[in-house]
Protein backbone atom coordinates (compact mmCIF):
# COMPACT_ATOMS: atom_id res chain seq x y z
CA UNK A 1 0.00 0.00 0.00
CA UNK A 2 1.51 3.36 -0.89
CA UNK A 3 1.67 6.75 1.19
CA UNK A 4 -1.22 8.44 -0.43
CA UNK A 5 -3.67 4.94 0.02
CA UNK A 6 -2.52 4.57 3.18
CA UNK A 7 -3.25 8.70 3.85
CA UNK A 8 -6.90 8.39 2.02
CA UNK A 9 -7.98 5.12 4.01
CA UNK A 10 -7.32 7.01 7.22
CA UNK A 11 -9.21 10.05 6.10
CA UNK A 12 -12.09 7.84 5.49
CA UNK A 13 -11.47 6.70 8.97
CA UNK A 14 -11.55 10.05 10.54
CA UNK A 15 -14.92 10.56 8.82
CA UNK A 16 -16.50 8.00 10.20
CA UNK A 17 -15.09 7.98 13.55
CA UNK A 18 -16.45 12.08 13.28
CA UNK A 19 -19.98 10.86 11.96
CA UNK A 20 -20.13 8.50 14.91
CA UNK A 21 -18.99 10.97 17.76
CA UNK A 22 -21.31 13.22 16.55
CA UNK A 23 -24.35 11.06 16.30
CA UNK A 24 -23.25 10.09 19.85
CA UNK A 25 -23.43 13.95 20.80
CA UNK A 26 -26.61 14.31 19.41
CA UNK A 27 -28.23 11.05 21.58
CA UNK A 28 -26.71 12.21 24.39
CA UNK A 29 -28.17 15.88 24.33
CA UNK A 30 -31.24 14.67 23.22
CA UNK A 31 -31.61 12.32 26.10
CA UNK A 32 -30.45 15.50 28.32
CA UNK A 33 -33.17 17.33 27.26
CA UNK A 34 -35.80 15.32 27.52
CA UNK A 35 -34.87 13.99 30.67
CA UNK A 36 -34.47 17.33 32.47
CA UNK A 37 -36.44 18.37 35.25
CA UNK A 38 -39.70 19.98 33.91
CA UNK A 39 -42.90 21.90 35.24
CA UNK A 40 -46.47 21.13 34.21
CA UNK A 41 -49.17 23.50 33.64
CA UNK A 42 -52.06 22.43 35.87
CA UNK A 43 -54.48 25.32 37.02
CA UNK A 44 -55.11 28.54 35.14
CA UNK A 45 -57.12 31.45 34.03
CA UNK A 46 -56.70 33.61 31.40
CA UNK A 47 -53.55 33.92 29.14
CA UNK A 48 -50.36 31.37 30.19
CA UNK A 49 -47.35 31.95 26.70
CA UNK A 50 -44.04 30.69 26.70
CA UNK A 51 -40.89 30.59 24.92
CA UNK A 52 -40.35 27.22 24.14
CA UNK A 53 -36.52 26.62 23.70
CA UNK A 54 -35.45 23.02 21.67
CA UNK A 55 -32.34 21.36 21.25
CA UNK A 56 -30.95 23.49 18.49
CA UNK A 57 -31.57 26.64 20.77
CA UNK A 58 -34.53 27.94 18.21
CA UNK A 59 -37.17 28.86 20.29
CA UNK A 60 -40.99 28.61 19.49
CA UNK A 61 -43.68 31.06 20.91
CA UNK A 62 -46.21 28.71 22.39
CA UNK A 63 -49.99 29.62 24.34
CA UNK A 64 -50.02 27.27 26.98
CA UNK A 65 -52.93 24.79 27.96
CA UNK A 66 -53.52 22.37 30.75
CA UNK A 67 -51.07 20.10 31.34
CA UNK A 68 -48.64 21.78 28.88
CA UNK A 69 -44.39 21.03 29.95
CA UNK A 70 -42.13 23.98 30.57
CA UNK A 71 -38.19 23.05 30.43
CA UNK A 72 -35.35 24.16 31.80
CA UNK A 73 -34.30 27.78 30.00
CA UNK A 74 -38.15 28.10 28.78
CA UNK A 75 -39.87 31.78 29.88
CA UNK A 76 -42.49 31.84 30.62
CA UNK A 77 -45.48 34.80 31.03
CA UNK A 78 -49.09 35.53 32.01
CA UNK A 79 -51.20 37.98 30.86
CA UNK A 80 -53.49 40.77 32.73
CA UNK A 81 -56.10 39.21 34.98
CA UNK A 82 -54.34 35.55 34.35
CA UNK A 83 -53.04 33.32 36.74
CA UNK A 84 -51.32 29.96 36.66
CA UNK A 85 -50.00 27.05 38.57
CA UNK A 86 -46.94 25.01 37.57
CA UNK A 87 -46.26 21.67 39.17
CA UNK A 88 -42.81 20.49 39.40
CA UNK A 89 -40.17 18.16 41.08
CA UNK A 90 -40.05 17.16 44.43
CA UNK A 91 -44.18 17.93 44.49
CA UNK A 92 -42.95 21.76 44.31
CA UNK A 93 -45.48 24.52 42.66
CA UNK A 94 -44.81 27.88 41.61
CA UNK A 95 -48.67 29.72 40.99
CA UNK A 96 -47.77 33.11 38.59
CA UNK A 97 -50.07 35.69 39.15
CA UNK A 98 -51.10 38.48 36.63
CA UNK A 99 -48.39 39.89 34.52
CA UNK A 100 -44.99 37.41 35.23
CA UNK A 101 -42.45 37.00 33.74
CA UNK A 102 -40.03 34.59 34.18
CA UNK A 103 -37.69 32.00 33.23
CA UNK A 104 -36.83 28.56 34.58
CA UNK A 105 -33.05 28.41 34.89
CA UNK A 106 -33.02 24.75 36.64
CA UNK A 107 -35.12 22.32 38.58
CA UNK A 108 -35.54 25.04 41.44
CA UNK A 109 -34.48 27.96 39.89
CA UNK A 110 -36.22 30.85 38.55
CA UNK A 111 -35.50 34.30 36.93
CA UNK A 112 -38.21 36.77 37.52
CA UNK A 113 -38.17 39.52 35.05
CA UNK A 114 -41.41 40.48 36.58
CA UNK A 115 -44.37 40.28 38.90
CA UNK A 116 -45.18 38.07 41.83
CA UNK A 117 -44.79 34.35 42.02
CA UNK A 118 -45.86 31.73 44.89
CA UNK A 119 -43.97 29.09 45.61
CA UNK A 120 -44.92 26.16 47.69
CA UNK A 121 -42.24 23.39 48.83
CA UNK A 122 -43.85 20.53 50.73
CA UNK A 123 -40.50 19.03 50.74
CA UNK A 124 -36.78 19.66 51.56
CA UNK A 125 -35.76 21.78 48.76
CA UNK A 126 -32.98 24.70 48.26
CA UNK A 127 -35.27 27.07 45.71
CA UNK A 128 -33.41 30.22 43.98
CA UNK A 129 -34.50 32.90 42.40
CA UNK A 130 -32.74 36.25 40.59
CA UNK A 131 -33.25 39.07 38.56
CA UNK A 132 -31.10 41.83 36.98
CA UNK A 133 -30.00 42.92 39.95
CA UNK A 134 -31.01 40.85 43.01
CA UNK A 135 -30.65 37.09 43.56
CA UNK A 136 -31.96 35.52 46.63
CA UNK A 137 -32.66 31.88 47.88
CA UNK A 138 -33.94 29.55 50.43
CA UNK A 139 -33.88 26.16 51.92
CA UNK A 140 -36.14 24.07 53.76
CA UNK A 141 -39.72 23.94 53.40
CA UNK A 142 -42.50 26.02 53.06
CA UNK A 143 -44.87 28.38 50.97
CA UNK A 144 -43.33 32.15 50.42
CA UNK A 145 -44.34 34.57 48.09
CA UNK A 146 -41.81 36.91 45.70
CA UNK A 147 -42.13 39.82 44.17
CA UNK A 148 -40.24 41.33 41.66
CA UNK A 149 -40.19 45.36 42.27
CA UNK A 150 -39.63 47.82 39.99
CA UNK A 151 -36.23 48.74 40.67
CA UNK A 152 -35.24 44.88 40.10
CA UNK A 153 -35.34 43.58 43.75
CA UNK A 154 -37.48 41.66 45.75
CA UNK A 155 -40.26 42.12 48.45
CA UNK A 156 -40.64 38.50 49.96
CA UNK A 157 -42.81 37.27 52.22
CA UNK A 158 -42.50 33.82 53.76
Amino acid sequence: MSFGQALHNLSLHKSAINRVCFAAIAVFLTVKLHSAPTYKLGHYAGKVEALLKDLDGNATFAVLEQNATIRVSDGFFTGKRSIAEFHGPKSSTIRMGSEVTAELEGPHTVYLAAGTIRVCLPKETRFSVRSNVASASYEGRGTFFIECTGNGGFKIIH
